[in-house]
């Protein structure tokens, strides 16, 4: 990619390493879009303006799938660089909440991806007040929101169940689980117990499966049969999670929140598969002294910030190309790393929405993020076909008779 500019003016392109290839289902890069919102009305406040613009400038129109090409995002630094940034898509102060599910690749993924067995993860990014738990619908509920307004999770709860009606016919079984990570503990949205309390929730423990893949044994779901039921219970689990007001965000999330889907079917073809969709609102990075932050909120913020740090730190190792510096990621140093293990460089297909002001009181923080998401590009998954292999009464018979052989022959050790 190629730039010009004024020459007393500084550019800087931030850029992959590798070129994007189209995940061919089985190996890819994470998939990283970067969403700016409106300046809030605190930003207005104190006479900020935008800095940060979309190249080129997407239509306002929802296209009906997701761009291929990368586009670009420029930002006018207050001291006068300009920086531009390279992500597979780029929404702007005008998109809607459709064009981010759309563009994302997350209305792909679950309408493809999911029902042939591979695993998903959908998770925003970004300062707090960014936009991160509008953009993926936590705090909506019920039946008679405005539907324009739903963000990702709702969107993709009724995209999944319409495609398992269509595709499984009605063969699939879906489970919700939903948890948050409030200072670095883990409390179970699902049960009633955390209801009108800050405490974690009892005999929750972190647990790895024979193939390396991470879960919480404890924790409480229920099965799901369509989309409102989904909503109903996230509206009830929302209501339990964390939240608080500071001076950069009305309702500011104190937790990670992490909702999993886990489904079980059988396609048209009579092939079994067990996938499951990770839905992820991250709370924000916060600077203290700008969010006026005290006492208890003062501590919580500092617990998202290691929380944060830690994942940093993942997402470094996972993006490191050159060989010499290559190390192991710390997804040990926190809960939610230890969590999100599958779906950074694991077993998943996922997706970023990295969100951002546009206001130069927040440059710092913006510039941040997007280093950060620029990295996440680097990151490549392995994710693999979770099929349940059936086999004949014969070989079911032959294993049952190697199985019993081999216990007589520990017996006689």
């Amino acid at each position: 990619m190629t730039a010009s500019a004024p020459t007393n003016e500084k550019v800087v392109v931030h850029t992959t390493t590798d070129s994007k290839k189209k995940k061919d289902g089985k190996a890819g890069n994470v998939r990283v879009v970067t969403r700016v919102r409106p300046l809030a009305k605190y930003e207005i406040g104190n006479g900020s303006t935008s800095i940060v613009s979309s190249l080129p400038r997407i239509n306002s129109s929802t296209p009906q799938a997701p761009a291929t090409d990368p586009e670009c995002l420029e930002v006018n630094v207050p001291d006068g660089d300009r920086l531009w940034f390279e992500f597979d898509a780029v929404l702007d102060e005008a998109s809607t909440q459709e064009a981010v599910y759309v563009q994302s690749g997350a209305q792909q993924a679950v309408c493809n991806d999911l029902i042939q067995g591979f695993n998903c993860t959908i998770l925003a990014y970004g300062q707090t007040g960014s936009g991160k738990t509008f953009t993926m619908g936590t705090a909506a509920g019920g039946v008679d929101i405005n539907h324009e307004m739903d963000g990702v999770i709702p969107r993709a709860c009724n995209d999944l169940f319409d495609t398992l009606t269509t595709k499984c016919d009605g063969n699939a079984q879906v489970t919700l689980s939903y948890l948050e990570i409030y200072n670095e503990e883990i409390r179970d949205l699902m049960s009633p117990v955390t209801e009108n309390n800050d405490s974690p929730s009892p005999n929750l423990r972190i647990r790895e499966t024979l193939n390396g893949g991470v879960y919480v044994s404890g924790l409480e779901s229920r099965t799901v049969t369509n989309s409102e039921e989904v909503g109903k219970y996230m509206e009830a689990a929302g209501a339990r999670r964390v939240t608080a007001s500071t001076k950069m965000n009305a309702v500011s999330s104190r937790s990670h929140a992490i909702c999993v889907l886990t489904i079980q079917g059988v396609l048209e073809d009579a092939t079994k598969f067990e996938s499951k969709m990770t839905l992820v609102d991250l709370a924000g990075s916060e600077r203290i002294k700008k969010t006026g932050a005290e006492g208890n909120r003062r501590q919580e913020g500092i617990n998202i910030n290691k929380g944060l740090f830690v994942l940093g730190c993942v997402v470094s190792a996972l993006a490191e190309q050159r060989p010499k510096y290559k190390r192991k990621p710390p997804y040990r140093d926190s809960k939610l790393t230890r969590l999100l293990q599958d779906s950074l460089g694991g077993n998943s297909q996922t997706i970023m929405i990295a969100c951002v002001s546009p206001a130069d009181f927040n440059a710092e923080e913006t510039l941040t993020t997007l280093r950060y998401a620029t990295s996440a590009r680097n990151i490549k998954n392995t994710a693999t076909r979770n099929v349940v292999q059936s086999i004949s009464p014969e070989e079911g018979a032959k294993l049952q008779r190697e199985n019993q052989l081999l216990k007589a022959q520990i017996l006689e050790l």
